[in-house]
């Protein structure tokens, strides 16, 4: 088990790419990788694992080596579907949107664990949005960026032709380049939203794609089947019930509710955390740290309203929490932030 959610393990399917902007943009790769007491060697191996902590790191630190404040639109919008693996090609070889859209979502933890995508539909609009699920800090905005940078990009791709697009909403203020977001996206953007999402028109999900091939797509789904399995194994157990739990917003369930959701036993579930060095009162106690800094960071609201919606009876307990996890107050903890 990771003594931290910031120790969850990534691959490194992009670094390449970060290490190659940087340098194009006069930064240097050795000092980019130094940064996490790696070479630059180490990051070109091919599905090296990287801890989240050290991800959030390299990308702040290669927003400060490029000089490049909008890296995430950069670096999102460069990067081909060639990049996403086995994914990228699933996705490229649908047969229709729908389709394509239904794998990013379901295998979308093959290309990194740090968020999960969710497709909604009504008569009218789709929305595919982004949940995050590891708190980010600095690389929080970079990390949105490249991520709804590069499905936009792949989808025109997909297509072959302009995706057509009814705006995309980020999860967080509009920053000093907004500007950019006009010359990257030919839609709207709005900021301040409740969550990352792109909205399309749904009657687009029924489209053809061009280069839909059953064999080549069956073949690459395969692939993306068995990455995402061997990824799932009991190591993962921990985020799964982390993701689950992200779910149902701050109602948390027993450990004999979780373990039905689970199809196990409580007993079972018990033994399975403590066998990864952890414990359903562990992954709780991480699950509420990372919403109360996000609530804090990211809304207007206030201590009590968060402390409810964290399943706290009272807002003394969720400071007292709090307080052991930050060192701090809720109210110093957000005079920070927004100073």
């Amino acid at each position: 088990m990771k003594d931290s959610i910031k120790d969850i393990e990534v691959p490194n399917n992009y670094m390449p790419r970060l290490l190659s902007f940087v340098e194009k943009r006069g930064g240097s790769g050795d000092d980019l990788a130094a940064i996490v007491g790696l070479s630059k060697q180490d990051l070109l191996v091919p599905n090296r694992l990287l801890r989240c902590s050290q991800i959030c790191q390299l990308f702040a630190e290669a927003q400060r080596l490029s000089k490049e404040p909008a890296i995430g639109l950069y670096l999102g919008s460069q990067l081909a579907i060639t990049t996403h693996g086995s994914l990228g090609f699933a996705a490229l070889s649908s047969a229709d949107l729908a389709t394509a859209l239904a794998l990013v979502a379901q295998y979308f933890n093959t290309r990194t664990p740090l968020a999960a995508i969710e497709v909604t539909r009504d008569e009218k609009y789709t929305y595919f949005s982004l949940k995050e699920l590891f708190p980010l800090g600095e690389a929080r905005v970079i990390f949105i960026e490249t991520v709804i940078s590069a499905i936009l990009r792949a989808a025109e791709y997909i297509l072959q032709e302009r995706f057509i697009c009814e705006g995309v909403e980020f999860s967080f203020d509009e920053p000093n380049y907004g500007e950019l977001y006009s010359v990257f996206f030919d839609y709207p953007a709005t900021f301040n939203a409740v969550q990352t999402r792109v909205c399309i028109r749904t009657e687009l999900l029924t489209k053809t794609l061009p280069l839909a091939d059953e064999s080549a797509h069956n073949m690459a789904k395969e692939i993306c089947e068995e990455e995402f399995n061997s990824i799932s194994g009991e190591e993962q157990l921990d985020q799964t019930i982390r993701n689950l739990l992200l779910k149902v917003k701050g109602d948390f369930p027993s450990v004999e509710a979780m373990a039905v959701e689970l199809n196990c036993s409580p007993r079972t579930l018990s033994r399975r955390l403590r066998e990864i060095d952890t414990s359903y009162h562990k992954i709780v106690d991480a699950t509420r740290q990372y919403l109360a800094s996000q609530y804090l960071d990211n809304t207007s609201l206030n201590v009590q309203e968060i402390s409810y919606l964290l399943g706290y009876n009272d807002p003394s307990s969720f400071g007292r929490a709090f307080k052991k996890w930050f060192s701090q107050s809720p109210h110093q903890y957000r005079k920070r932030e927004k100073s």
